[in-house]
């Protein structure tokens, strides 16, 4: 299991509504799924591909109440079309839905609308390269809140890799935008891995 460290709990008026943990169980519970709908679920750290041939990754499924769903990921992958699912090492699956809520400042985050039923978002973090543990499920979500805290990525060009925090205070700036109080991680992401989920492992015999 894994500890999710992007909340998906937000109380915005850009998005209009509040969105609850859907990592729990209780009545956020998903459906369960045939066997031929598996290569159109949606984990955490799948790819997404706009209609311009960009791509960015998932980083968690989030949702409105009643039935409105949403994938996580970042702001800057917005483009005015729809996106299409890309599962590890696959070409495009199945049409997710258009990013309609999105900024960059002060975070880079957007959410992308799911209005296509054959898609399914899952509360797991993918990592098919692993041969016992493909899927991570969502434990809960934490803080980062200490410098040499184990973190890890999950991204559809570096799949899973880890590292360490090494600031929690860190800054960037491209001459337009600054962006502070960020953690910095000695892990390198690949373009494409933008938007991805960021966790920590827990004892995975829980």
């Amino acid at each position: 299991m894994v500890d999710g460290i992007l909340k998906p709990l937000l109380d915005d008026d850009n998005f209009g509504g509040t969105f609850i943990d859907c990592f729990g169980p209780s009545d956020n519970e998903i459906p369960s799924l045939k066997s031929y709908d598996i290569e159109d679920r949606i984990l955490a750290g799948d790819g997404i591909r706009d209609y311009y041939g960009g791509n960015c990754s998932v980083g968690f499924w989030a949702r409105r109440q009643p039935n409105e769903n949403f994938i996580a990921t970042a702001g800057h992958c917005h483009t005015s079309g729809s996106y299409y699912l890309v599962p590890w090492n696959s070409t495009p699956t199945a049409l997710i839905g258009r990013m309609k809520n999105y900024f960059k400042e002060p975070i880079d985050f957007g959410l992308i609308n799911i209005e296509h039923s054959d898609v399914q978002p899952v509360p797991s973090v993918r990592n098919t390269d692993s041969a016992r543990y493909k899927e991570l499920p969502i434990k809960d979500i934490i803080p980062v809140s200490s410098n040499g805290a184990h973190l890890c990525l999950s991204g559809v060009k570096s799949h899973v890799k880890c590292g360490y925090v090494l600031a929690l205070n860190g800054f960037t700036s491209d001459g337009i935008y600054f962006r502070g109080n960020l953690f910095v991680v000695n892990l390198r992401s690949i373009q494409g891995d933008s938007g991805g989920s960021i966790f920590s492992y827990k004892n995975l015999m829980d």
